[in-house]
């Protein structure tokens, strides 16, 4: 019985600890959703200066990042080969928490913000806003960057695909 509630405490913990923001008007996200969008291709760059110095290196991977986002979209049906559209993330803040410092729950948070883009078949910007994530758990279930970073990406990648799909949710600021 109590492992019942072990779970599901450890479970909404795990959730709550991400944030995010689509920086985009309520009026033009459903503006967005209208246009039914789907995606022939996603492309991902890294801005210069995108990664803070404090990631250490190896703790981002970008095929981490755009394997996690691609399953995402595919599963939402937002894929389409024969689609114009192609979906470009240009990530422009990265900061991944050592592990010592997530276990220790120094007050910090994982963060991946990032400019996205469409771009139709003429490869002219149809569409740009701003998505920003992060992730501030702390202790043993966050001591793994592989761990957190996870729960970034899918968290990024959700906040993308709620705004595609017309899923409008409370917003919540983060500097």
């Amino acid at each position: 019985m109590y492992q019942k509630y072990l779970i599901f405490s450890l479970c909404t913990l795990l959730l709550s600890a991400c944030a995010g923001k689509v920086n985009l008007k309520e009026s033009d996200q459903k503006v967005i959703a209208d246009k039914n969008y789907r995606f022939a291709k996603i492309e991902v760059v890294v801005a210069d200066k995108a990664i803070s110095k404090k990631t250490k290196p190896g703790y981002f991977k970008k095929d981490d990042f755009v394997k996690i986002f691609t399953k995402q979209f595919y599963k939402a049906g937002l894929i389409d080969s024969d689609s114009p559209y192609t979906l470009k993330i240009q990530i422009t803040k990265l900061h991944i928490r050592s592990n010592l410092i997530a276990f220790l729950s120094i007050p910090e948070s994982d963060k991946l913000f990032a400019t996205v883009s469409v771009y139709d078949g003429s490869n002219q910007v149809v569409d740009r806003f701003e998505v920003k994530s992060t992730y501030s758990l702390g202790g043993t279930a966050s001591g793994l960057s592989t761990i957190r970073t996870g729960f970034l990406y899918r968290n990024f990648g959700k906040m993308t695909q709620d705004l595609f799909k017309g899923v409008v949710e409370a917003e919540e600021e983060i500097q």
